[in-house]
């Protein structure tokens, strides 16, 4: 019975995924039509994926705090202050690049850590906390930064979010992707044969295998027509690639998911609820500090303005992927997908000419969207 529970809830969330794909492939046509095909253009793509990087690891991050049933809205400000600090430190003061990243890595696990404590031990809700916190950021960034831009970064720095990797490595990063896929899966159907569990039938893997093979390749293929691999794009899927395995594959990314599902069943069945809310908090404000790397790096100085609405991009990639804003529903993946479909939207209008405010309603409204089936979907359960 549960089994079969289990494989239900697989498929939802499958389906949905699906859905959501349908609806980017939709959007390219679109885009591709009414731009007389600039849209799919090497070049574009290439910058469409450097676009959605820095939002892509940012919602990654915010699932985490989704997750269990909080949000945190100071990441965009956190953003702004990552590209100022590392600014001042490295334009104003003459850092290298390694130890300002250090620093405003350090940064981003007080900054977690500081949201988690007022959240978890003083018992402030995490919206006023992290508002509170986002207020603060903006104070210390004119404080610090003076309202200007800073500028320049250096090379090394620049390199993250502008620096390509070759065309020839990029097709060895792709093969041996495909391998370590291949390998996953023939190693977890020989296990499931030798616990004499029920094995995915021999047709529907060979066509996943294919399936993702055409993927790898097309990728690969497109980002050639330009100048490779960005280094901000191989950062994301990086820094996706082990957010997805800490969160379904740990006992701790399971202990988010059962707080998140029913925080006071999770506490009796002996989970340290607080650490792990603690934990959360600190993984968000960690990835916005590595956003706000990538993204003041492709700027080239640090701005007053660089993480303007990026919370809400956040959350809405999230959201969009799949996360549940009542806890315990989401996957780090779907961050991805919500992160393209948005900027996708960004982009593709952007192209046509339509004004920004029209950018912003139409985002408005596909979060409301959002929203609104999610918890359509929490009252029907």
């Amino acid at each position: 019975m549960n089994d079969t529970k289990a494989a239900d809830r697989k498929k939802k969330v499958d389906m949905r995924s699906y859905m959501m794909i349908i609806a980017l492939i939709a959007i390219w046509i679109i885009f591709a039509i009414t731009t007389e095909g600039v849209f799919i253009t090497g070049r574009n793509i290439s910058n469409l994926l450097t676009q959605m990087a820095g939002v892509t690891i940012l919602g990654a991050g915010m699932v985490f705090v989704l997750l269990t049933g909080k949000i945190d809205l100071s990441v965009g400000a956190l953003v702004t202050l990552t590209g100022v600090v590392a600014a001042v430190l490295m334009a104003w003061n003459g850092w290298a690049t390694i130890p300002t990243i250090l620093v405003v890595l350090a940064m981003g696990l007080g900054v977690g850590l500081l949201n988690g404590f007022i959240t978890v031990y003083l018992k402030v809700p995490a919206f006023i906390t992290t508002l509170g916190m986002q207020m603060v950021f903006q104070g210390v960034v004119i404080g610090i930064g003076k309202g200007v831009s800073i500028a320049p970064m250096a090379d090394i720095y620049k390199q993250i979010g502008n620096g390509y990797i070759d065309t020839p490595i990029v097709i060895v990063l792709g093969a041996v992707c495909f391998l370590a896929y291949l390998t996953l899966t023939m190693s977890k159907r020989s296990r499931r044969r030798a616990a004499g569990l029920e094995m995915e039938k021999q047709g529907s893997m060979l066509g996943k295998m294919v399936l993702v093979a055409v993927g790898i390749a097309v990728f690969v293929w497109v980002l050639s027509l330009y100048k490779g691999l960005p280094i901000a794009v191989l950062l994301m899927i990086v820094l996706v690639v082990v957010l997805r395995f800490f969160a379904e594959k740990t006992k701790t990314g399971r202990h988010i998911y059962a707080v998140g599902g029913n925080e006071q069943a999770a506490y009796c069945a002996g989970i340290n609820v607080n650490k792990t809310n603690m934990i959360t908090f600190v993984i968000c404000s960690m990835m916005a500090v590595v956003a706000g790397i990538v993204i003041t790096s492709r700027l080239n100085c640090g701005s007053a303005t660089s993480g303007d609405m990026k919370e809400l991009d956040a959350i809405a990639a999230a959201v969009i992927g799949g996360c549940s804003l009542s806890g315990g529903k989401g996957r780090v993946v779907g961050a991805i997908l919500g992160a393209i479909i948005m900027a996708s939207l960004d982009n593709g209008m952007s192209m046509l000419g339509i004004e920004a405010f029209w950018q912003y309603m139409v985002k408005g409204a596909i979060l409301i969207i959002a929203v609104a089936l999610d918890a359509t979907s929490q009252k029907a359960k």
